[in-house]
C-alpha cells in the first residue's frame, strides 16, 4: 500500500500498519503496582513472564520471573481486554482479580511482525478518562544492541499521566538520560478523553520530530550523536497499553470499574531510501 505525505518528504513506497487483529501480539498484563505502574504479563502469541519487579527491572530480573503456559485462559484474555470494535481497536483495563492482581489490562506490541529504522509514525486515539489510568503510545528496541534498558533506548511517542488529562507527553530514554534525567515535553491538549487526536513523530538519521495533530512541538537533536545520548540507530517495534497507577499513573479511583483508550489507526510511513 502506498500513502503519501509529500508535506514533510515522507513521500513514496510506505509501509502501513492498519489495527488488525491477527498483526500484532495480544498481552494480558497482570502484576503488583510499582513506581512504573503495572508490569509483567502473558504474551499470547509467544512465552512470557509474570513478575512483579517494574518494567525498567525486567532485563535483569527476567530469569526469576515465572512463565505463563499458553491455554484457554490466554484466548479469553484477547476477547476480554482487547477487541476490534466498529474498526477500532479497544484496549480496555478493568478492576477484577487476576494472579494476584486487582487490574487487567492489555499491551500490543509488533515485534518481529513489525520493526522499523526510521519513518513517521502515527496513531488517531480517545484516551481513558478514569484517575489512576496512565495510556502510553511508545516505542522499544527489537534486538538491545547496546544492552538492557536504557542502554538501546526507548522512545515513548504519548504518554497521559499524573491525573493530568489535559497534557500529554513525550519522552526519550538514552543511557545518558533516564529515570528523573529523561527527556521530555508536556504539551496541554483539550478533549483528550472525548476527542480523537493524532500523536506521532518522525525519526530520521538525524533527529526526532514529535506532533499532536500535525502540529510539532519538540525536537531531539544532538549534535554529536553517541550511543550514549542517541542509541536510535536500529530497529524498533511498537507498544500501545494502559498501565494502571503507580507515581506516574497516580492513585486510581476508589469507584473504578474499568475504561478503555480506542485506536482509530496506527500508521507508519517510511522513505524509499533514508
Amino acid at each position: 500500500l502506498c500513502i503519501n505525505d509529500d508535506e514533510h518528504g515522507f513521500n513514496g513506497e510506505t509501509v502501513y500498519l492498519d489495527v488488525i487483529v491477527n498483526q500484532i501480539y495480544y498481552v494480558r498484563v497482570s502484576g503488583t503496582e510499582s513506581k512504573y505502574g503495572k508490569s509483567g504479563g502473558a504474551n499470547c502469541l509467544s512465552a512470557e513472564y509474570v513478575t512483579t519487579k517494574p518494567i525498567a527491572e525486567l532485563e535483569d530480573e527476567i530469569a526469576n520471573a515465572i512463565p505463563i503456559i499458553l491455554g484457554v485462559e490466554c484466548t479469553q484474555a484477547i476477547n476480554e481486554n482487547a477487541t476490534i470494535d466498529d474498526g477500532k481497536l479497544i484496549i480496555e483495563a478493568k478492576q477484577e482479580a487476576y494472579s494476584g492482581s486487582n487490574y487487567t489490562s492489555a499491551r500490543l506490541r509488533t515485534k518481529d511482525k513489525g520493526d522499523w529504522l526510521y519513518g513517521k509514525i502515527s496513531a488517531r486515539m480517545k484516551l481513558p478518562s478514569a484517575g489512576g489510568t496512565w495510556p502510553a503510545f511508545w516505542m522499544m528496541p527489537t534486538n538491545s544492541v547496546y544492552g538492557g534498558w536504557p542502554n538501546s533506548g526507548e522512545i515513548d511517542i504519548m504518554e497521559q499521566l499524573f491525573e493530568d488529562f489535559e497534557m500529554i507527553q513525550c519522552a526519550l530514554h538514552t543511557p545518558d538520560t533516564h529515570g528523573d534525567n529523561t527527556i521530555l515535553k508536556q504539551v496541554n491538549v483539550t478533549n483528550v478523553t472525548q476527542n480523537f487526536h493524532v500523536y506521532g513523530m518522525e525519526w530520521t538519521a538525524e533527529k526526532i520530530d514529535f506532533f499532536i495533530d500535525d502540529k510539532y512541538y519538540f525536537t531531539y537533536q544532538p549534535e554529536s550523536k553517541t550511543p550514549g545520548n542517541w542509541p536510535y540507530f536500529n530497529d524498533q517495534y511498537i507498544l500501545l497499553n494502559i498501565a494502571m497507577g503507580g507515581s506516574l499513573g497516580g492513585s486510581v479511583d476508589p469507584n473504578y470499574t474499568e475504561d478503555q483508550m480506542e485506536v482509530d489507526y496506527v500508521r507508519i510511513y517510511q522513505k524509499n531510501k533514508f
